[in-house]
């Protein structure tokens, strides 16, 4: 998208779904992540850090 000939970002159209197929999906993740965080012992931030761990900037140093 475009104003006065500068670029402000991109559009992208979104899909019409069905409601309720959607709330039916979002329904089984919940339940695929709660018998994850029962079989692994995680808890919400240890799955989130499991899944997409912090990068470790090069100067820092691990204690």
């Amino acid at each position: 998208m475009q104003q006065n000939g500068k670029l402000l970002g991109y559009f992208y159209p979104v899909l019409q779904q069905d409601k309720a197929e959607v709330d039916a999906l979002w329904k089984r993740w919940e339940k695929v992540l709660d018998q994850v965080m029962a079989e692994t012992g995680l808890d919400e931030e240890g799955l989130v850090e499991a899944l997409a761990p912090k990068k470790v900037k090069k100067h820092e140093v691990s204690a």
